[in-house]
């Protein structure tokens, strides 16, 4: 009988044991597949720029004005106004130059990544000081 109630107790012990290390498992894996999944929304996160762009037409900048929160984005400017060569101007409202890039002959698109303090911003043509975009970085 005593034989019969040890292999009971070491069934159940190995029982027990083969449950608490499928427990464990378990449990690894759920962590697992929980930090994969935040690494995955991190990633979205960093992934997901938005574009504000820009055409420069025969009669200045369309839109005019940009309204946004704070935050990187990337500033698109497309030059349709039939000047080849253009210099743009990125400056705060107090007139601090904060960017200049002169656009290459034949190219019509130009594109940067940009992460500004909240507060007005002006962007411009150089030699066309009519043609301006005003740029509002909001606070968050």
């Amino acid at each position: 009988m005593q034989d019969k109630s040890r292999a009971r107790i070491s069934s159940s012990v190995a029982m027990a044991a083969v449950i608490g290390t499928l427990f464990i498992v378990i449990a690894s894996f759920a962590a697992y597949l929980k930090a994969d999944a935040t690494l995955s929304q991190q990633r979205q996160k960093q992934a997901r720029v938005e574009t504000e762009l820009i055409t420069l037409q025969p009669s200045g900048f369309e839109p005019g004005e940009i309204r946004r929160p704070q935050g990187a984005f990337i500033l698109g400017v497309d030059n349709h106004a039939g000047v080849e060569a253009i210099e743009l101007q990125f400056m705060r409202a107090d007139g601090q130059r904060l960017n200049a890039l002169q656009s290459p002959k034949r190219k019509v698109s130009w594109r940067e990544v940009v992460d500004l303090a909240p507060g007005e911003y002006l962007l411009a043509v150089a030699n066309h000081p009519e043609w301006t975009c005003k740029v509002t970085i909001l606070p968050r």
